[in-house]
């Protein structure tokens, strides 16, 4: 059996990181590191509100080498955990400085210009200032004085603005929740992480990252195709029709409402993802987010898989249709999508899905061909159909009517495929006996 605690909490730290900023080039959450030394009974200690991550070199360069040459290096230690930044003041790995104009802009000029005489030495000591205003201007504040109107053109380090607790305060209360740049000193090469809180940290002990990767693609996944096909899609066009309503999409399964046509005001559903991804889906999750056996799920769910279905009936070629020109405006969206188009499904019961031509019923000798187990049920709860003397069989030119001498069920009644699954199972009918 799978590990439920462990499945869910790759679920729900997969929804904290599927929007984070604290990524790899593939654009999949990364492990990052803290280092810190010095007794503390605190899970984080840290002296700014920010916390800072990095690579393991930089915090064991941290934790081993305080910035403060008076620190000593007590119970050095480094930390493993996955951020959950969703809305960075910045987010340039490949700059350490930040602009005013990007602090003017979040925070408004007021607080800008004080951010500019607080740290007035950090911006005076960057090339831009010497080498554009140091000749005109005595210092910043003489800069804001005289031209306040350049303020936006003075850019400092990162790392000061993220160090003070104030300012820190600032961007939290405008709704920022961290940032993202180049370091700078020790660690210039590198990549610094700061969260404005202690809920974006999510350790890494106990997480397997294959299974956080599939975690999050399948969230990410389900994720464009309800962009597409729900309401705010990125191509309205794509979600309009007047044959089908889009209801839901859920765990690779998307449903739709029909509108027109025999099955009018019922509902059918397209398994969209690769087989694998249910297969994994269940190996993750079965127990708890899949209820049942492997059995009843390789019947209700695995077999369905690329099929269009409805639990009242054959779907028809046009609904099918319809599906696959929907589907077709986000199937290339993510390499877990199949790019086969959906077929025509129909329940087999005992069985599962299939996309067999018919369902075909023996009574004894005779055989009755019916759209769906409903149908079929309905026509034998008349008394009158209790011994049937007709059943239809698929011919070259169409379904052809054959007369035959009434048989009585007495071998029961048994489903069968005209066409095979492509896999057994199982749990696959038990046919009758002809009699």
């Amino acid at each position: 059996m799978p590990n439920i605690s462990s499945s869910q909490h790759h679920l729900d730290l997969a929804r904290h990181l599927s929007t984070s900023v604290a990524v790899g080039k593939d654009s999949l959450p990364i492990v990052v590191y803290r280092g810190e030394h010095g007794e503390s009974t605190d899970v984080i200690h840290s002296r700014t509100r920010a916390i800072s991550f990095s690579n393991a070199q930089a915090a064991s360069t941290y934790a081993t080498q305080p910035n403060n040459p008076d620190d000593k290096p007590v119970a050095p230690r480094a930390m493993a955990a996955y951020l959950s930044i969703t809305n960075p003041v910045v987010a340039d790995r490949d700059d350490p400085f930040i602009d005013m104009s990007t602090i003017a802009a979040k925070l408004g000029v007021t607080k800008a210009t004080t951010i500019a005489l607080r740290l007035a030495d950090h911006i005076e000591h960057t090339c831009n200032w010497v080498d554009r205003f140091e000749p005109m201007f005595e210092s910043v504040a003489d800069l804001l004085d005289r031209n306040p109107e350049l303020l936006s053109e003075l850019y400092l380090d990162a790392y000061p603005v993220f160090d003070d607790d104030e300012i820190v305060g600032w961007f939290a209360e405008a709704g920022y929740d961290g940032a993202v740049h180049a370091g700078a000193g020790e660690t210039a090469a590198e990549i610094e992480y700061k969260v404005f809180y202690r809920s974006q940290i999510h350790f890494a002990i106990g997480v397997d990252h294959e299974a956080l990767v599939r975690a999050l693609a399948q969230l990410r996944t389900e994720e464009r195709v309800l962009q597409v096909a729900g309401a705010g899609a990125e191509d309205p066009r794509g979600a309009e029709s007047s044959l089908l309503k889009f209801q839901s999409n859920y765990r690779g399964q998307t449903a739709y409402q029909v509108l027109a046509g025999p099955l009018a005001g019922k509902r059918v559903t397209y398994r969209y993802m690769k087989r694998e991804f249910y297969e994994q889906d269940y190996a993750d999750y079965g127990g708890q987010v899949w209820r049942g056996d492997p059995g009843s799920y390789r019947r209700e769910v695995l077999s369905s898989v690329g099929l269009v279905c409805c639990s009242d009936g054959r779907v028809p070629q046009d609904i099918v249709d319809e599906v696959n020109r929907l589907a077709g405006a986000w199937r290339e969206h993510d390499s877990m999508i199949a790019r086969e188009p959906a077929r025509a499904g129909v329940y087999v019961g005992r069985h599962g899905w299939t996309e067999a031509a018919d369902v075909v019923f023996r009574y004894g000798a005779v055989l009755e061909r019916f759209n769906s187990l409903a149908e079929a049920e309905r026509w034998l709860s008349q008394p009158s159909r209790a011994w049937p003397d007709q059943a239809w069989e698929e011919g070259a030119g169409g379904d052809v009517l054959r007369e035959l001498s009434p048989a009585p069920a007495r071998d029961g009644i048994a489903l069968i495929e005209v066409e095979a699954l492509d896999e057994d199972t199982d749990d696959a009918p038990v046919m009758a006996h002809s009699g």
